[in-house]
Parts: C-alpha cells; structure tokens; sequence
C-alpha cells in the first residue's frame, strides 16, 4: 500500500523557514513547476496556483538551455536563507516530501 505524498510545496512563510530548518545547509527542489501559461503551479497536478513564493530578486530568474526546476536556498550561513532560485533539472539537491493525509471514511456502528 503506497503512503502517497509528493515533492513539497511552501504555503506561506512559515513552511518555507520549516523546509529550510528541517534541511540545514542543503538546498532542496520543491514541487512547484511552470505552466504553458506561465503561471507557477503545483507540479504534482499542473494546475493549482501556487499561493506563495519568495524568489530572489523579486521574480525568477530564465535558465538557458534545459529545463528548469525551483530549488529553496538552505544556507544557513547565506544571507539568502529561504529564497528560490530556478535551476537546471540536471543539477543534484535533495528533496523534501509532503503527504497530505486522506480523508477517512469512516462509518458509525450501532450495536443492534
């Protein structure tokens, strides 16, 4: 039985300082990717916005010549501690998962 989860998403930024304690000194993909439209979005599902960011220098910046994905700066010893930056999908960082526990279904029994 597979336990479900997916690469992790900050939602505000009170995630995105956890992410970046839990990860110490290692900078990490998140789950976030660009849709054709150009919107930044869950990569899990492709169309959920993404309700927080924190780009260094305000936006992201294009990477050349591959794809890219988003990686979170946890430097502590950086003065960018926290901050995204895109990257080339070729690039090595670690990962921090997210699973969102599902909802039970569970049905009341009457003794009879």
């Amino acid at each position: 039985m597979g336990l479900g989860g997916s690469v992790a998403v900050p939602e505000g930024q009170e995630d995105n300082n956890a992410i970046a304690k839990l990860v110490k000194d290692k900078n990490v993909w998140l789950g976030i990717t660009r849709s054709e439209s150009g919107d930044y979005v869950r990569q899990d599902d492709k169309t959920t916005l993404v309700p927080f960011s924190n780009w260094k220098g305000g936006a992201p910046e294009v990477v050349e010549g591959s794809a890219s994905g988003i990686v979170l700066n946890a430097d502590e010893s950086s003065d960018e501690l926290g901050m995204w930056y895109a990257r080339s999908v070729n690039e090595n960082h670690g990962t921090v998962c997210e699973r969102v526990p599902r909802k039970l279904n569970r049905k009341r029994r009457s003794k009879v």
